[in-house]
């Protein structure tokens, strides 16, 4: 897993992000989950956006238990936490469709 440094500018935390990690365009969606901040490529379309934005709770998902496999540590207790995230959004996607 790679780093990134944070710095100031103005008064707004920022984070430089690694050039293989960095995103096309001006605008991005964020969002807090517990520690974890995310951000999604807000493109012209939407389209490719939208769909990240519905599975959302599965990728955060994935992205916490690879992230406890990386750290050793135990990732049972995160496909408790995520259950009813991943029930509810399977019923959001059924309705875009």
């Amino acid at each position: 897993m790679q780093t990134a440094k944070l710095f100031i500018n103005g008064r707004s935390q920022a984070v430089r992000l690694p050039k293989n990690l960095r995103f096309s365009g001006t605008d991005v969606f964020i969002g807090k989950i517990g520690k974890m901040v995310v951000l999604i490529p807000k493109d012209d379309r939407g389209h490719h956006s939208s769909i990240a934005l519905i599975n959302l709770p599965m990728i955060l998902w994935i992205a916490e238990i690879n992230l406890a496999r990386i750290l050793g540590k135990d990732s049972s207790a995160i496909h408790a936490r995520y259950k009813h995230l991943y029930l509810y959004n399977q019923e959001k996607t059924s309705q875009c469709y």
